[in-house]
């Protein structure tokens, strides 16, 4: 098991590294750095046939408790019958990996880190697996991140409480390398008591039992409104019942057709009338119209 030195000055001018030397995490066999995550407890999480992290990067929810000065992200350039060659990659890439706690998107597997030398202690003596032990709680605070035209929702991960159980090795990473740890993990006693996450589960708690008595009060209304309209339509049909429409309808039912006959009838034998009678009155209204005028 060999964990690679990388000796290149641009790949290893991290803050915490005075002395310029760096090593080269990785699961594949290149520069020496085979298996050197599973050597250091940082294997990537796996669910079933699928990698839920890339395969060569550590695990975000262990490799995040580590200082985002301790380390930066190289891409790997491979050449035809010449060495591999590392390219220091984008800040940016590092500055949303540390704030959102997951890796980036790399689908062609050619993104590694670099850690520095004076922070790899702290990977050596297991305190990311010792500070993950039992609950580990990530409060963060959901925002929107715009990359050119394309829009995105991310989580920025604000503070990170860990168990009760794991607060010596708190206590003894901050004693012996306060360098390379990450500044925004802390015990439960130096959690605020109200987190944001538990403000805003309250106010989903609130908003929902808000919204459960409004329903309640409108189905309470509208069933009394139901009932409403229910006595009023019985209390209308016993009126009908009474006055016996029902058997007028019924009798008259056979004498509508003949009447509209007849009207129509009567409207045609009549028109020769009516139309004379209806000139004689425009024009009296015309000259009554001059008259007022």
């Amino acid at each position: 098991m060999v964990i690679a030195a990388v000796k290149n000055g641009s790949l290893c001018d991290l803050a915490a590294d005075q002395s310029q030397r760096c090593y080269l995490l990785s699961e594949a066999p290149l520069l020496g750095s085979k298996h050197s995550l599973e050597f250091l407890g940082l294997a990537p999480t796996k669910k079933g046939r699928q990698q839920s992290e890339p395969p060569n990067l550590p695990s975000m929810s262990l490799f995040g408790l580590l200082n985002p000065t301790c380390w930066r992200y190289v891409r790997v350039q491979r050449r035809p019958a010449r060495r591999v060659v590392l390219q220091r990659a984008s800040d940016r890439l590092q500055m949303e990996a540390t704030q959102e706690w997951s890796h980036p998107l790399d689908k062609a597997h050619q993104l590694r880190v670099v850690v520095s030398g004076a922070c790899m202690p702290f990977l050596l003596e297991e305190f990311p697996r010792r500070l993950s032990d039992g609950r580990v709680r990530r409060d963060a605070t959901a925002t929107t991140v715009i990359e050119g035209t394309r829009e995105r929702r991310a989580l920025i991960v604000e503070r990170v409480v860990i168990d009760e159980s794991a607060v010596g090795a708190l206590l003894e990473a901050r004693e012996r390398h306060a360098d390379a740890l990450n500044p925004i993990i802390s015990a439960p006693s130096e959690a605020p008591h109200s987190s944001i996450v538990e403000e805003l589960r309250a106010d989903a708690r609130q908003r929902r039992r808000l919204t459960a008595w409004r329903l309640i009060g409108v189905n309470v209304l509208v069933l009394l409104l139901n009932a409403l309209v229910a006595a009023r339509g019985v209390y209308l049909w016993s009126v009908l019942q009474r006055l016996r429409v029902v058997e007028w309808i019924t009798r008259l039912r056979p004498h509508v057709q003949p009447t509209f006959h007849a009207m129509r009838v009567i409207n045609w034998v009549t028109l020769p009338v009516r139309w004379p009678l209806r000139r004689l009155g425009a024009r009296r209204a015309a000259a009554a119209a001059r008259l007022r005028t």
